[in-house]
C-alpha cells in the first residue's frame, strides 16, 4: 500500500502541473477502504478559476493513468444566459457528453457515458458536477469521486428513433416475460454466470439503444419518460418530475434522520431495479443475453439501498442477535481488465427491526409504486456500483 500511495503522490503532482496551480488537486482517503479516494478541486488562489477545458484536461490525465486509452468530449448543451466572459446575465452553463474508451484484446469498448455540467456564475467562478472517475494503477484500483450527479445511461435522442415497421414482430423478438425457477437446468446455468449475463444485457442495451427505446415504447412507456431514463435523470417508476423531486427531497430528510437516529455518518442512497435502466438484470428473467424483460411501473418494485459509515457494524449486530435477514451478493463495477467487483447487501425481513425513520419513509412511498418498495443495506460505505444502478445522494 505504501508503494501505491507513493504513486498517488506523484500522480497528484502531475495533476497540479496540468492545471498550473499548486495544491489545486488534493486527495483524502475514504474509510475504511484505503484504496478509495475522494478527489477535491480546491481553489486556494481567489484570482484563479478552472475553466471547463482545464477540468477536462484533468479528467483525461486521470484516465490515461489507467487502462482507459481515450476520452472524447462533445459539447451538447449551452444555456443559462450570455456566453461572453464576465457576463452579468446570470451565468453560463455548458454540458459535455463524455465517452470513456478502452481497448481490450484489440476491440474498442465504451466503458462509461456520463455528463459533465459546468456552471459559471455571474462572479466568474466555475462549478463542475456529474462526473465519477475511476483509474487503475498497477498496484491496485483507485476511485476518484469528484461529485455526485446524473449519469447518462444511454446516449440516445429518443424522438429521433424510428418506430419499428412491424411492431408485433419486433415485440416478439425483443420483449420477454420469461421467469425461470431456480431448480431448472437453464436457471442454474444462468445463476452460475450471473455477472457475465448482467453485463451482456447492459452491453446489448448500450449498443442497441434504439431497439431498447422501441421495446419500452411497445410496453407503454412515453418518449419523454424514456428520455429521462436514458439521461439518467429520472427512473421509469416515477410518473412525473414533481413526484421524483418529492422523492429526492424526502431522501434528504431521511438522510439527516438516519444519521441522528442511528449515529451513522455520510448516509446516502442507491436506487437499483428495472426502472433505472428500463429492463431487468435479474438473470432468471427475460432472454439470457439481451435486455428484454421491460420494467412495468404497475408491477416492478423500487429497490433502495442505504449506504453509510456505521451501517455495516449495525448489520453485523443484527446478525449476532439472529434477526431474520437475507444476504444479497451484489454485482459491482466492471474494471477495464474485465473483472467485476463484488459487493454485499443485506435486507432485514421484519419491519420492527428497521430504523424508525426508514419505516416511516417506506410507509409513505411503498404505496406510490405499483410493485412496492424493497430496502437493503450496503456493507461498504462507498460501494462499487454497476452502470444500471444510480447513486441518489
Amino acid at each position: 500500500m505504501h508503494e501505491a500511495l507513493a504513486k498517488l503522490h506523484v500522480f497528484q503532482t502531475e495533476l497540479n502541473d496540468v492545471v498550473t496551480n499548486d495544491d489545486l488537486v488534493t486527495f483524502s482517503t475514504v474509510a475504511p477502504s484505503p484504496s478509495r479516494f475522494h478527489l477535491s478541486l480546491t481553489d486556494h488562489d481567489p484570482t484563479f478559476s478552472m475553466n471547463p477545458h482545464q477540468f477536462l484536461t484533468v479528467m483525461k490525465t486521470i484516465y490515461r493513468k489507467g487502462n482507459v486509452v481515450g476520452i472524447t468530449s462533445n459539447q451538447v448543451v449551452k444555456e443559462k444566459g450570455d456566453e461572453k466572459e464576465g457576463s452579468e446575465q446570470g451565468g453560463v452553463e455548458v454540458r459535455y457528453l463524455l465517452t470513456l474508451i478502452s481497448r481490450a484484446s484489440g476491440a474498442v469498448t465504451t466503458l462509461q457515458n456520463c455528463t459533465l455540467t459546468c456552471v459559471k456564475s455571474a462572479d466568474g467562478a466555475w462549478q463542475f458536477t456529474g462526473l465519477v472517475c475511476r483509474t487503475i494503477f498497477d498496484t491496485g484500483v483507485f476511485n476518484f469521486v469528484v461529485t455526485s450527479g446524473a449519469r447518462i445511461k444511454f446516449a440516445v435522442d429518443v424522438k429521433k428513433v424510428a418506430h419499428p415497421e412491424n411492431p408485433e414482430e419486433f415485440k416478439a423478438s425483443h420483449v420477454s416475460s420469461i421467469y425461470l425457477h431456480g431448480d431448472e437446468p437453464e436457471a442454474k446455468e444462468r445463476l452460475a454466470n450471473s455477472d457475465k449475463l448482467m453485463y451482456a444485457r447492459w452491453d446489448w442495451a448500450s449498443t442497441n439503444a434504439d431497439k431498447l427505446v422501441n421495446a419500452l415504447r411497445l410496453c407503454g412507456h412515453a418518449d419523454h419518460h424514456i428520455q429521462a431514463m436514458c439521461n439518467g435523470t429520472r427512473p421509469l417508476c416515477f410518473k412525473d418530475e414533481s413526484l421524483h423531486q418529492e422523492f429526492l427531497d424526502d431522501l434528504r430528510h431521511l438522510k439527516a434522520e438516519l444519521e441522528h437516529e442511528m449515529g451513522w455518518k455520510n448516509v446516502g442512497f442507491v436506487q437499483s431495479g428495472s426502472s433505472v435502466p428500463g429492463f431487468s438484470t435479474n438473470p432468471l428473467k427475460g432472454i439470457a443475453y439481451q435486455a428484454s424483460k421491460i420494467t412495468d411501473p404497475t408491477k416492478s418494485d423500487v429497490d433502495l439501498v442505504v449506504v453509510g459509515e456505521g451501517v455495516a457494524a449495525w448489520v453485523e449486530e443484527a446478525k449476532a442477535k439472529h434477526l431474520p435477514n437475507h444476504v444479497y451478493p451484489s454485482c459491482g463495477a466492471r474494471l477495464p481488465s474485465g473483472k467485476v467487483e463484488q459487493e454485499t447487501r443485506v435486507g432485514l425481513k421484519r419491519e420492527e427491526d428497521l430504523p424508525k425513520a426508514l419505516v416511516a419513509f417506506r410507509a409513505k412511498w411503498a404505496s406510490k409504486f405499483g410493485g412496492g418498495m424493497q430496502t437493503t443495506f450496503a456493507l461498504s460505505p462507498t460501494p462499487s456500483l454497476p452502470p444500471w444502478e444510480s447513486r441518489l445522494l
